[in-house]
């Protein structure tokens, strides 16, 4: 298969990026804003320095089911300041140290998701996409959450084969890549180890 956008993404861990060797390297990126109800001390300085090497942006929040979802909402959109950015918001469930999640805490991802989708529409994104992996969802989450299925996956399967977690059959962007064959350096950032990514399109 042909894949035909390749990209990346990045939060603080990658330190300071020259965004124009970066821009050189990927068709698009991911952008850490907001972990739980903290802002990713980078993520201003990435986001405008993306916007001005020209490539296309997307910010993704790293949800946490022990948090007040309406407080993570917050936190995610006061980070933008107005500027929405251009592609699908996407959201990082794989929080470490959690045992199977509450039926409670499912619905708080479903209501954070919700409200998520609403905002993204009225900044004219397509709804936000749910950032996994199959062996983080399927013992955390299952089949406990078939309303999932109706939001893109963004699947993280690093062993060559990719494995999609139900309830979805499809998905829009797999992270294939945690290290970047550990050539960060090449990509424009201070860090060794960069995600790789790519839209399946």
């Amino acid at each position: 298969m042909e894949y035909k956008l390749k990209g990346v993404d990045v939060s603080y861990w990658q330190g300071v990026i020259d965004w124009n060797v970066l821009a050189s390297k990927a068709e698009f990126v991911y952008i850490k804003a907001s972990d739980g109800t903290s802002a990713d001390r980078r993520f201003k300085a990435n986001w405008t320095g993306a916007q001005k090497a020209g490539i296309p942006r997307g910010a993704y929040h790293f949800y946490h089911p022990n948090i007040d979802w309406k407080e993570q909402v917050t936190t995610f959109l006061r980070e933008h300041n107005g500027d929405p950015g251009d592609l699908a918001w996407a959201i990082d469930v794989e929080v470490g140290n959690q045992t199977p999640w509450s039926v409670d805490q499912i619905r708080g991802l479903e209501l954070f998701m919700r409200s998520m989708s609403m905002y993204a529409a009225s900044d004219e994104l397509a709804p936000p996409l749910i950032y996994t992996a199959n062996w983080y969802w399927t013992s955390n989450i299952g089949t406990r959450a078939p309303w999932a299925a109706s939001y893109g996956l963004w699947v993280a399967s690093y062993i060559g084969t990719l494995v999609i977690p139900p309830p979805w059959t499809t998905y829009k962007l797999w992270q294939y890549s945690a290290d970047g064959n550990r050539k960060g350096k090449e990509y424009g950032v201070q860090s060794v180890d960069i995600d790789l990514d790519i839209f399946n399109a």
